[in-house]
């Protein structure tokens, strides 16, 4: 996938670009696994999902998370990661085409 961000981290309108990442936290149960998704022109967690795997699922529940509560015009939404198996998947790359998010 071309890099559509090309570095330009800041942004001047909410709701345009968004990154994700996943990280994984040590808990007495074992590990825990956080999706993230910030919106780059505020710099501020739009959403977020905890699972007990890395999944694709962890990410797609990020990205409803930060679509309910933000309702972005998905039309002109990039998404962009740093395309992990995770964010390459067949099922992540459907949702956002369904939803028409770039």
């Amino acid at each position: 996938m071309p890099n559509l961000l090309n570095r330009q981290f800041n942004q001047p309108e909410l709701n345009t670009h968004w990154c994700s990442d996943i990280t994984y936290i040590r808990t007495v149960k074992g590990w825990s696994y956080l999706a993230t998704i910030l919106d780059l022109a505020n710099k501020e967690i739009v959403g977020y999902a905890t699972s007990e795997s890395a999944d694709t699922g962890l990410v797609i529940n990020a990205l409803a998370s930060s679509i309910s509560t933000c309702k972005p015009d998905m039309n002109k939404l990039i998404f962009h990661s740093d395309q992990g198996t995770q964010y390459k998947s067949r099922e992540l790359r459907t949702y956002l085409k369904n939803r028409g998010i770039t």
